[in-house]
């Protein structure tokens, strides 16, 4: 009833709604007779079927007006309901049966009248009984995981070079509007289904003739491959045996906060969708970028590795000496063709200037230690602080060395060639020409180095290589920018979020070359004048851990100073203490966790005190887009638990009663229950010199320099392939991947910012 939108049972036609609910019963029941797994397809419909009405907490959900398929809770959950591989066609096509009549009876119901789904119920029975002459629709409807891809696999076949006949035409005709409609190809206007597709999506090879390697899509890859996608993996040249192996996405399903958006919905659509995205930006990493180990021993680059040709330059002008020496610059540095001109050289580190142009080579100490100057543009910062906090943050220098990697013949090639330039001069030299010949010039000789070695090399490629190798090191694309330089014209969020060592960046740089990162020594003799430092490089909004840690303490001393003394406590003085641990606890949870600071951050609904497991939507909206989940260190758990007795003895104390929805909120004069943002928690708290993100400043980057995996940092931040959302490179990784991969790593941060479970009821 609550499905049918009449919970009391008064709408006029729910009689015959139940009638039909008995008809359809029994007719899956027979259909399933032979199938074990099938309880879930009929245990639903006895339940509509039954007399007593339902009840609006049970799991069928309400059905939106909107009357899109894939909103209805419980039907959404059996059209894509995962299909066992020894089904037979009856247990293949379940689903859609009842996909059909869910569409039936609601536009019946709602609008008078039913979409034509006579066709696909008749088409649905006749392939059940096998009525049939083409054998690729039985093995369509037995590879077929779910009704989307069994439309996607007759719309393959419909449009096959081997035509059907009439009578499976027809069939296959019948079909495919019902099953557009379940895909939600509707129409934006109407919401009326059973039109083309709007895009085009992968699909399988059903047929030789079909194998035109012109129109072909590439696979995506499921979490567990059927028969149906290990087909499409080896037609694809992927190895089978490429698989992933996901514990569920949610350990116990929490309520959504937005009454209009049934939590059923979010936990199987999201894990829908970040599975069909994550599927596909793995087959995209695996084309892309590489491991470190195959790129370097890749035949086409090794003309520039090591080019032939003495590595001193030879007496009087060689162009093909001097260009070579360029495309290798270009790779070691990820410099572009048209910036070559800029890169300068200077004799010491003394003679770079203060605001260094562009990038350079500096030769002191030269027989040790030349080194890269890279110069650090200003980051997409959103937000720096005033000048009376500037001291509670990191200060990133402009530039960074890396030492040049003179194993390599090309390194000592690049050695020597700046070697000839005098004081500030361009590495390039005048022998080359103007400016805007010198891309020219280096096209043609990458166009000559391809004839000889048989190679693909293009000049975006090599300057593209540094790129894709740093991130093929651990997965982060804020040192992949920084390292490269492609943070000039990039405006990942990654890169404001990220402060590191300069001492990171050349250890990264290091295991690309496969060389040592070791500094001079600032004590040896010959280096003394050297000074040694190891400045930040990234985002100026980083705090520093002491500041962090003084705020801790001072949050502390509060708590224990309105928690001391004697005697009765007045509401007011509950009041005051109940706001203060408030504060201190979500402060906690997000400094720990990362969690973003919008209004009432924290839902104790959504954690999951046995798992310790937390559902945040952290980004300030109704869409629910940014919804993710988070872990929660056993100390922050203890500490939520402590918190949670403390509430139930201060509530009691204030309303007479104990009232769990003052949990993470305020309380205020009357006394109301208040919602937490930004502003009312710099009011609990002393003094606050950070930024209302500043803990994920801090958190990324601490995350990073403890060497946690990229790909779990950003999925432990809600960040995106492209630094924008969770739905994208890494969004569907497991929370028990991402507890494995930070708990070391966030046991360390509590420590050192000095977080205590405070007591809560004892006081």
């Amino acid at each position: 009833m609550v499905l049918m939108g009449a919970p009391d049972g008064s709408h006029p036609d729910w009689p015959q709604v139940r009638r039909t609910m008995s008809q359809i019963l029994g007719d899956v029941e027979t259909i399933t007779s032979r199938v074990t797994a099938a309880h879930w397809v009929v245990a639903p419909l006895r339940q509509m079927e039954a007399p007593a009405p339902a009840s609006t907490s049970e799991s069928l959900g309400a059905m939106p007006s909107r009357g899109c398929i894939t909103h209805y809770p419980v039907f959404a959950a059996l059209a894509t309901q995962p299909i066992v591989p020894q089904a037979d066609a009856a247990r293949k096509l379940q689903a859609l049966y009842l996909v059909s009549i869910a569409l039936r009876e609601y536009h019946i119901v709602n609008e008078g009248y039913g979409p034509p789904v006579g066709s696909a119920e008749l088409s649905c029975r006749r392939i059940v009984r096998g009525r049939y002459s083409d054998e690729r629709i039985g093995a369509i409807i037995r590879r077929s995981s779910s009704p989307i891809s069994l439309c996607n696999q007759l719309e393959k076949l419909q449009r096959s070079k081997r035509p059907l006949s009439e009578f499976d035409l027809s069939l296959v005709s019948g079909l495919l509007p019902l099953l557009r409609d379940v895909r939600d190809d509707r129409d934006l206007r109407t919401r009326k289904g059973g039109g083309q597709r709007n895009r085009e999506i992968e699909t399988t090879v059903l047929d030789a003739a079909d194998d035109d390697p012109t129109s072909r899509k590439p696979a995506l890859i499921l979490e567990r491959p059927d028969e149906e996608t290990r087909a499409e993996l080896q037609a694809e040249g992927l190895p089978t045996e490429y698989e992933t192996t996901r514990e569920t996405l949610y350990a116990e399903m929490p309520p959504s906060r937005n009454e209009n958006f049934p939590a059923r919905q979010l936990s199987e659509h999201q894990a829908q969708q970040r599975l069909i995205l994550r599927a596909r930006a793995y087959k995209t990493n695996q084309q892309q970028v590489p491991n470190r180990r195959e790129m370097l021993h890749e035949p086409a680059l090794a003309p520039l590795l090591h080019p032939k040709g003495p590595v001193s330059p030879p007496k009087g002008s060689d162009l093909d000496w001097t260009l070579d020496t360029l495309l290798g610059f270009m790779l070691l540095t990820g410099c572009e063709e048209k910036d070559l001109h800029h890169v300068r050289v200077w004799s010491k580190h003394s003679q770079v200037p203060r605001q260094p142009p562009a990038l350079g080579v500096v030769l002191e100490y030269v027989e040790e230690y030349a080194e890269f100057m890279m110069p650090v543009a200003r980051l997409p910062d959103s937000w720096r602080p005033n000048s009376e906090y500037r001291h509670h943050f990191r200060r990133p220098a402009n530039r960074f060395y890396l030492k040049i990697p003179t194993h390599l013949p090309i390194g000592e090639r690049i050695v020597k060639l700046a070697s000839r330039v005098p004081e500030g001069g361009p590495l390039c030299g005048d022998s080359l020409g103007p400016a805007d010949e010198l891309p020219k010039k280096l096209k043609d000789r990458v166009s000559k180095l391809n004839d000889i070695h048989h190679t693909h090399l293009t000049l975006n490629r090599i300057s593209l290589f540094l790129w894709g190798a740093i991130y093929a090191l651990d997965g982060d694309m804020a040192e992949a920018l920084l390292l490269s330089r492609r943070h000039r014209r990039s405006n990942d969020s990654r890169l404001y979020y990220y402060s590191t060592q300069s001492d990171h960046l050349r250890n990264q740089y290091a295991r690309v070359w496969g060389a040592k990162s070791k500094r001079p020594s600032s004590n040896d003799r010959r280096h003394a004048v050297l000074k040694v430092i190891n400045p930040d490089i990234g985002s100026a909004a980083v705090p520093y851990r002491d500041s962090i840690s003084d705020l801790v303490r001072l949050m502390k001393e509060r708590i224990s100073v309105l928690m001391a003394g004697r005697g009765r406590r007045t509401a007011s003085r509950w009041i005051e203490i109940h706001n203060a641990m408030t504060a201190y606890v979500i402060r906690q949870i997000q400094w720990m966790t990362g969690i973003r600071a919008v209004r009432d951050p924290i839902e104790l609904p959504l954690y999951a005190a046995r798992s310790g497991f937390l559902g945040v939507i952290d980004k300030d909206s109704n869409d629910e887009y940014g919804a993710r989940v988070v872990w929660l260190i056993e100390p922050v758990q203890q500490q939520i638990e402590t918190y949670l007795q403390y509430v139930d003895s201060a509530t009691r104390s204030i309303f007479g009663e104990v009232n769990r929805e003052a949990a993470f909120r305020f309380i205020g004069e009357g006394p109301a229950i208040l919602q937490v943002n930004q502003r009312r928690l710099e009011q609990h708290l002393p003094d606050y010199p950070f930024a209302a993100n500043s803990h994920r400043h801090y958190l990324r980057t601490r995350l990073r320099e403890k060497e946690v995996d990229g790909g779990v940092v950003d999925a432990w931040m809600g960040h995106g392939g492209i630094g924008a959302e969770p739905y994208a490179r890494h969004s569907a990784m497991s929370p028990m991947v991402m507890q494995e991969g930070t708990e070391a790593a966030l046991n360390s941060i509590w420590e050192e910012l000095g977080w205590e479970v405070l007591p809560g009821s004892q006081h």
